[in-house]
C-alpha cells in the first residue's frame, strides 16, 4: 500500500501541471467564444479574464517548484514547460480577447483640459 503512496506522490505535481494547463484552456475558451458573441460582461468575463492568470499563475511556481532539482537537459524538463508554455499562450490570447475597449472622446466637456479651462476662467 505505501507503493501507491509513493507513486501517487510522485505523480501529484504532474498531474496538477495538466489540471492547471486544461483549466486555463477550458476558461480561455469559455472567454474567445462569449467574445465573438459581443462584449464579455458579468460572470463570463471574471471566468475569463481572472481565472487563466491565476491558473498561469499557479502553474509557474509549481514549474518552478517541480523543476528546481532537474539540470534542464532531463526530458522530464519538457513537459512542464510545453504545458506552461500553453497555458502562458491562452491566457494572453483570452486577455487580448476579452480586453475592454474604451472609448475616447476628443470633444466634449469632459476632457480635462477643458475643466482645467472652465476652472481657471
Amino acid at each position: 500500500m505505501a507503493y501507491v503512496g509513493d507513486a501517487l506522490a510522485r505523480a501529484l505535481p504532474m498531474i496538477l501541471a495538466v489540471a492547471l494547463t486544461l483549466g486555463t484552456l477550458v476558461c480561455a475558451a469559455i472567454g474567445v467564444v462569449r467574445a465573438r458573441r459581443g462584449p464579455v460582461q458579468g460572470l463570463a468575463r471574471d471566468v475569463a479574464r481572472w481565472l487563466p492568470v491565476g491558473f498561469t499563475l499557479a502553474q509557474g511556481i509549481l514549474f518552478v517548484w517541480m523543476t528546481q532539482d532537474l539540470y534542464g537537459d532531463e526530458a522530464t524538463f519538457l513537459v512542464p514547460l510545453l504545458l506552461l508554455g500553453i497555458s502562458v499562450a491562452a491566457t494572453v490570447l483570452v486577455l487580448v480577447w476579452t480586453r475592454t475597449r474604451r472609448r475616447h472622446s476628443h470633444s466634449g466637456p469632459g476632457r480635462v483640459t477643458d475643466r482645467i479651462k472652465a476652472r481657471d476662467a
